[in-house]
């Protein structure tokens, strides 16, 4: 309890690549960490690997009412992949 779960699935073509991912939620311009990140083994889907990442993070910091964005950060690729949930429709 007390906390925004999100379970995130992305595809790379190797084991060594997912080690890099990580997540973070944005309220705004507030950065929230996770306070429990775990890595889910990787399973082999067509011609690459299915991985995912489990994050817990603190609602203290997040208003009922607002809309966050998850943030899926590629390691050593430099990028980003989002998605926005508004949270009043999250109920």
């Amino acid at each position: 309890r007390n906390v925004l779960a999100f379970y995130t699935s992305f595809q790379v073509d190797s084991a060594s690549d997912a080690r890099g991912y990580k997540t973070v939620v944005k309220v705004g311009d507030k950065v929230i960490k996770p306070t429990k990140e775990s890595h889910e083994d990787c399973s082999r889907y067509e011609a690459s690997l299915l991985c995912s990442i489990d994050a817990t993070f603190p609602i203290t910091d997040i208003p009922p009412d607002s809309k966050v964005t998850l943030v899926l950060i590629r390691g050593g690729f430099g990028s980003e992949v989002t998605a926005t949930f508004d949270l009043t429709k999250l109920r």
